[in-house]
């Protein structure tokens, strides 16, 4: 969960947090009801926050402006899904990340900060107005490349940047980005476009074509190897297992050979299209648990938060009537009662932890079932191919294949019992890592 509890955070000296006190007083100031879950506006600018954070009740925020503070980190905002509008311009980010949730997000402003590279926006389908101004962007053709994918962008700011004093800089950025209506506040009106066309090719010339064939094939071989790979059958489909048992053969070829050769190959075909099959299986498996797993933790961390909210919309009414309060023991009384609610908050919210603990780990053990079972299939028909590949090498009385055989089974078994241990590990980890993180809150909180 992420620190959905604690008011109490540690200030660099001079830099502010983002309190109780201040996001009242920002609510207020939009003229927005006081329950925090129904405020749509909100603008902390010129606070010296240094840290995003303790915006969790803002579940209908739309539109959230925070300039001109020391803010150095995009954070914290992940549960704010309905935003459609992010002012962050005047800080000290170099990071464009922690946006995969707004998906809803349309206008972005990052200006006057330290950001280099436009990267990890891809989940912002719908934006439609980017400022980045006054940052350090310099490569023009990796910008734009990137920003071609945002099929509403309309409205772009790069003025400032090292990249706005490249030559044709509007030119190079209308050329590849047809849809822009706005650049730096200037419209691009029909002159503009057509002479983009004219002078900028979008396609690169016949030679830088050949050029990005060949990388984009180079790029799919890596790909496929690395699938191979993670699949445990890497040079299983073709000549390369045969070669490789071969080659202390010498130059003397048995008429055989060729027959021997065409059985091998298809031994090896088979393991390796079955283990494309089993890393499939596996992926989905894998897929399906954190899927169960995320569902689990997002369903309780929304009835905690419903619990959090419900009490703190308590205690605010409560120290509101405190305040009207003359008699010191009815005071006293009240105080009492609003400790008694924190106490009942701390034990609801523990029990969501253990039922949701409880959960998880069954979640946890059908998966490590299902997932053992697929290892020691793929295991089990790996050793019958391998044992077939044995029999023929020793048919055909190729004993310097023996232990190349051996060999390359036992490579495949141990990797693939590393990479389910490896995976179960890491699981418990994060699962013990979330259950102190939650505990650790509460415990601020309370």
């Amino acid at each position: 969960m992420d620190r959905l509890f604690s008011w109490d955070s540690t200030a660099a000296a001079g830099n502010a947090v983002i309190s109780e006190c201040m996001l009242q007083e920002a609510v207020k100031e939009e003229g927005e009801a006081l329950k925090y879950s129904e405020v749509t506006r909100l603008r902390l600018e010129f606070k010296n926050i240094f840290k995003i954070e303790h915006l969790w009740e803002f579940t209908s925020l739309v539109k959230l402006q925070m300039t001109n503070n020391c803010i150095e980190k995009i954070e914290g905002l992940e549960i704010l899904t309905n935003l459609e509008c992010l002012d962050l311009s005047y800080n000290k980010i170099k990071v464009i990340e922690g946006l995969d949730t707004l998906v809803k997000l349309k206008q972005l402003n990052l200006s006057m900060n330290n950001i280099s590279v436009i990267e990890n926006m891809d989940t912002l389908e719908h934006l439609q107005h980017l400022s980045l101004a006054h940052t350090r962007i310099s490569q023009l053709d990796n910008t734009v490349e990137y920003l071609r994918r945002f099929k509403n962008l309309r409205s772009l700011r790069l003025a400032g940047n090292p990249i706005s004093r490249k030559t044709n800089y509007t030119l190079y950025i209308v050329a590849h980005l047809p849809d822009l209506l706005y650049l730096d506040f200037m419209i691009v009106d029909k002159q503009t476009r057509e002479r983009a066309l004219d002078e900028i090719t979008v396609t690169g010339s016949l030679g830088e074509l050949e050029e990005d064939t060949e990388i984009k094939a180079q790029t799919i071989a890596k790909q496929e190897l690395q699938l191979h790979r993670d699949a445990f059958v890497e040079d299983l489909n073709g000549p390369h297992p045969f070669g490789s048992m071969t080659v202390d053969d010498g130059d003397e070829v048995p008429e055989t050979m060729e027959s021997y050769e065409l059985k091998m190959s298809e031994l090896c075909m088979q393991l390796f299209n079955e283990g494309l099959t089993q890393h499939a299986q596996r992926n989905n498996e894998v897929d399906s648990f954190f899927t169960c797993y995320r569902e689990a933790v997002s369903d309780n961390q929304q009835k905690s938060n419903q619990i959090v909210t419900d009490f703190e919309e308590f205690r605010r009414q409560a120290e509101a009537e405190m305040q009207e309060l003359t008699d010191s023991e009815l005071v006293k009384i009240q105080r009492d009662i609003v400790r008694d609610n924190m106490y009942q908050v701390k034990r609801k919210l523990m029990m969501l932890e253990m039922q949701l603990s409880d959960n998880l780990e069954d979640i946890s053990n059908e998966f490590e079932r299902k997932i053992s079972d697929l290892v020691e299939g793929f295991i089990e028909y790996a050793q019958e191919i391998f044992d077939q590949c044995r029999k023929l090498a020793m048919h055909g009385e190729k004993n310097n294949h023996l232990l190349k055989i051996e060999e390359r089974k036992n490579e495949l078994i141990n990797r693939i019992n590393s990479w389910k241990t490896a995976l179960i590990e890491k699981i418990e980890d994060e699962q013990l890592k979330r259950k102190y993180k939650f505990i650790s809150e509460i415990g601020h909180y309370i």
